[in-house]
């Protein structure tokens, strides 16, 4: 029973428990990005609310939004008496308000009758000439707003405020003021393409400036909006840092605004997190909420159907092996049962899968999409340089004509030119800079332009001449046409921004004259036909939607195409944006109710204008529905297969492993061939393969034994003065080592020794066809040298072999009269010499033959004096381990030898197996050892007596 119970919880951990877990993790995990996306939300919606607080709460902010929605209502075509009477009401006090129609004439409003209409008439007059005409308001008009406004700049302030309220400079009588133009009606699209509607009216309000001083406005407009954004956060409004309702916070938000710079920024607390800015002398306004406070009624349901699904699967599992266990149980009913208890966890997995999967693919798609929307913008932004730059040689070509063909039609050419919409003067100035040609008049103040004119081409001929130096000139902006001559310069102009171009060429009518040419283009005009080229042509805009934001001073101005100021949360990005600095993506909803991803960002080279660009995020998302219907068709047809699957798989296992079996019985059996009938293409044909490469290999290890042990035999050479013997082990994988010794005449000794990278009967085939090779090379050359046939025998390698890629090789050529010696390394390990008890290593630094080196080989040359011994040996000595597991190594294996050392070499390799034993390095990881010892006796008169 306690196996039975132990069998059970088990099968229900590993099939039940740890996949639920698992699951249940991972269904979690797939919300972690959902709560960071929702408490970013929560964040934007803080920061958004607490902006609107504290603009709406100063005076005039909380009249612009007054007037805003009156102004909707007047557009919608509400009478304007009708749609000003509830903001007269609530701020008549505070406020002076003049409705002019289309003519410039007041109109009397609810409870303000017209007074002094003829001088609101000529205020009205003089704001017309300075936005319309850009003109600058005439010592008339300035004492005309000194009367009225107070302020004498006051005019200009106004003519640019275009419905935002703008300080006035001295605040004596109002504080601020704004200016609104009222289209009433709708669009006239009589002949061609459709116009706006038509000014109807036009509104100036003006603020008191002793309003608003003993009102809190923002402490009242906070509680009133606390109670609306309660469900979503808290809102509070606290005195300074260490005031009774500052106390009221929660202690670890008290904490973390101490720690904020300048007082203001985000709150990130383990509990809370929340934003904070600073509310002038009333202290901080503040929005906080919970961290983790939303709730996911998707992710609770998922987490019941996966326990659901657990506990049903472990009552089946209980019963099946506790309760009712059955007396014998079938393959064909266990393994279907078992795979869909597997299957239905990893169906689950998979469900979960590819619901993140769908998940992050959507956001991937949203990224890139901004990225690309981006991207666009950018390119748009900096094509504006080059639609200037072609503005500009348009204008070069058109000067150049006229100096070189005397083409009086250079003022025609000059307004023929592609994007010349805004100019807006230019004038020709020879080389005394004494008079200007005009060739397009400027609209404002001509005779001030065309005396800028000749005042800046005087200074430039005074420069090319030099009679005038740059520290002369006091113009710190004429720098910048010298730097970019013939190319446009933006120049600020009162109100304005406009393109000037300076450009100066000698004219071939003329003996040593110059003529130059100083061309202001307005940027208005300029910048207006940009965009309508970019939104004409729909691969400029790379399939994305497009707008241009004119802002000023923080505020959006205008628009192109105009629609986008009649969206507000899009004025509330735009906004977002020139209050934070930086690109923002967004996802907002438009008036039509379609969903878009939109990207905003400030312009480089338009500078003061917000791109904007968009693209519909129901062309994103299609392709996460289409991923969702195939998940779904997924998950249910991976039900049915498993159990489809389950049925054919019992026959399917049994057939493969009675043939693996059966295999296995032929290799004990020692056949040297056997055939697994299992085909090829599963794990069962790669075991049913392997055992047949087995049999293979080990018939190919128990035939080449014998073969191997015949072809590393070093028969001993003793001479007067000479002993040498040679050793081999055999190991598990025999096959590839190699040692020879002969005589050449009566003078040399040949030592050889090698070892092949392999095994089997290939790399014993090799040994042999190398042993023949050397013998027959010295035989036909006794008096080569040993690089000579260390080369002929590398020659021979590379065309002999075949599976075999590389060999090891060590080749020795020994004068038996003075004892000297040649040698050659190429992969080897280095022989060992020992003389007078010192042992040291050979070098031996040439590769191994094959190893794709053709660099000539070196021969080492050492003396061996009488009583030295040297040792060739392989690898498989270096590699013997001991039962820890540990190599033997060069530094042991040369300790050993000098233990072992005999006169006899048979004797000191008998020596030198009993060292290892003893010293416990038995272990030959199936490589063979072979080893030759070469000994030169000493003279009789100097051998040594042992006691």
């Amino acid at each position: 029973m306690v196996s039975t119970w132990r069998g059970a919880l088990l099968g229900v951990a590993l099939l039940v428990i740890l996949p639920a877990i698992g699951a249940t993790w991972l269904w979690n995990a797939s919300f972690d990005e959902h709560r960071e996306r929702q408490a970013a939300g929560f964040r934007r919606e803080m920061e958004d609310v607490l902006h609107r607080l504290l603009v709406e709460s100063r005076p005039e902010g909380r009249v612009r939004a007054l007037v805003e929605r009156t102004l909707f209502r007047i557009r919608r075509g509400i009478p304007p008496e009708r749609a000003l009477r509830r903001v007269l009401a609530r701020l008549g006090p505070a406020i002076d308000a003049v409705l002019f129609d289309a003519a410039g004439r007041p109109l009397p409003l609810p409870g303000h009758p017209v007074t002094k209409a003829a001088a609101w008439r000529r205020l009205f007059a003089a704001l017309l000439r300075c936005r319309q005409d850009r003109l600058p308001p005439g010592k008339v008009d300035e004492k005309l707003a000194q009367q009225i406004l107070g302020d004498e700049a006051g005019l200009s302030i106004l003519a640019e405020s275009r419905g935002h309220f703008r300080a006035l400079g001295t605040p004596a009588r109002y504080s601020h003021g704004a200016w609104w133009r009222l289209r009433v009606g709708p669009r006239r699209s009589a002949a061609g393409p459709s116009r706006l509607a038509p000014i109807r009216y036009h509104l100036l309000v003006l603020l008191k400036s002793r309003w608003g001083g003993g009102r809190d406005l923002l402490r009242s407009r906070v509680v009133r909006v606390a109670g609306r954004v309660r469900p979503l956060f808290r809102l509070a409004l606290t005195g300074p840092i260490g005031s009774p309702s500052y106390r009221r916070l929660p202690r670890p938000l008290q904490q973390a605004i101490r720690r904020l710079p300048g007082g203001q920024g985000e709150v990130l607390t383990p509990v809370w997190h929340g934003v904070v800015r600073r509310a002038g002398r009333l202290g901080y306004l503040v929005a906080w909420q919970r961290r983790g406070a939303g709730r996911f009624p998707q992710r609770d349901a998922g987490q019941v159907v996966i326990f659901a699904l657990a506990a049903l699967t472990s009552l089946g599992l209980a019963r099946l092996i506790v309760f009712e266990p059955p007396r014998a149980i079938s393959l064909r009913w266990v393994v279907p049962g078992l795979l869909l208890a597997i299957a239905l966890p990893i169906v689950v997995f998979f469900g979960l899968a590819m619901t993140e999967h769908r998940r992050r693919q959507v956001d991937n798609d949203i990224y890139e999409t901004h990225r690309r929307i981006e991207a666009r913008l950018r390119q748009i932004d900096q094509n504006f340089s080059l639609f200037l730059q072609r503005i500009a040689r348009g204008y070069q070509q058109a000067f150049h004509r006229h100096l070189t063909t005397g083409d009086a039609a250079i003022a025609q050419a000059l307004r023929q030119v592609p994007g010349a919409q805004g100019l807006y003067s230019a004038y020709l100035i020879d080389e005394a800079a004494s008079r200007a040609r005009t060739l397009h008049a400027a609209r404002q103040n001509p005779a001030n332009d065309q005396q800028l004119a000749l005042e800046t081409g005087r200074k430039l001929m005074g420069y090319i001449q030099g009679t005038r130096a740059m520290a002369d000139v006091e113009d710190n902006f004429f720098v910048h046409y010298v730097r970019n001559l013939g190319w446009f310069v933006e120049n600020k102009v009162l109100h304005s921004r406009r393109f000037q171009i300076l450009d100066l060429r000698p004219d071939p009518r003329r003996p040593q004259g110059m003529t130059s040419l100083f061309l202001t283009q307005d940027r208005g005009p300029t910048v207006q036909a940009y965009c309508r080229q970019i939104l004409s042509d729909p691969r400029q805009r790379g399939g994305i939607a497009f707008a241009l934001v004119a802002c000023d001073e923080g505020t959006l101005v205008e628009a192109l195409p105009r629609a986008f100021r009649s969206w507000l949360e899009g004025q509330r990005l735009g906004e977002k944006v020139l209050r934070q600095g930086q690109t923002i993506d967004a996802r907002l909803t438009a008036p039509s109710g379609r969903s878009y991803l939109v990207t905003c960002l400030q312009g480089r080279h338009l500078g003061e204008f917000l791109l904007v660009g968009a693209v519909e995020a129901e062309q994103v998302e299609a392709t996460a529905r289409r991923l969702r219907a195939w998940m779904v068709a997924s998950l249910a047809g991976g039900i049915l297969l498993a159990l489809a699957v389950g049925l054919s798989l019992v026959e399917y296992l049994l057939w493969r492993l009675r043939e693996v079996a059966r295999g296995i019985d032929q290799i004990a059996a020692h056949r040297p061939a056997i055939t697994v009938a299992c085909p090829d293409g599963d794990e069962f044909g790669e075991v049913a393969r392997g055992l047949e490469r087995a049999a293979v290999t080990l018939e190919e290890v128990y035939s080449s034994l014998p073969i191997q042990e015949t072809l590393v035999r070093c028969e001993p050479l003793a001479g007067p003065a000479w002993f040498l013997a040679g050793g081999f082990d055999a190991g598990s994988d025999p096959g590839g080592d190699f040692l020879d010794a002969f005589p050449i005449g009566a003078e040399r000794y040949v030592l050889a020794v090698g070892d092949v990278f392999g095994e089997g009967w290939q790399t014993t085939l090799l040994v042999a066809a190398m042993r023949v090779a050397l013998r027959l090379q010295v035989q036909r050359a006794p008096d080569r040298a040993a690089p000579q046939v260390a080369e002929a025998l590398r020659r021979h390698f590379l065309q002999v072999r075949s599976v075999v890629k590389h060999m090891a090789f060590g080749l020795g050529l020994l004068d038996r009269r003075d004892g000297g010696l040649e040698w050659i390394g190429a992969g080897i390990c280095p022989p060992y010499l020992i003389r007078q008890g010192e042992g040291r290593y050979l070098p031996a630094g040439h590769p191994p033959l094959g190893a794709g080196s053709q660099r000539p080989f070196q021969a080492y040359r050492e003396t061996l004096a009488p009583g030295d011994t040297l040792i060739l040996y392989t690898d498989g000595w270096i590699k013997t381990m001991n039962q820890q597991g540990h190599p033997l190594g060069f530094a042991t294996f040369a300790a050993c030898l000098r233990r072992a050392q005999r006169p006899d070499p048979g004797a000191m390799i008998e020596a030198l197996r009993q060292e290892l034993v003893m010293a416990g390095f038995t272990d030959r990881e199936g490589d063979d050892r072979s080893i030759m010892v070469v000994t030169r006796a000493r003279p009789p008169a100097e051998e040594p007596t042992h006691v």
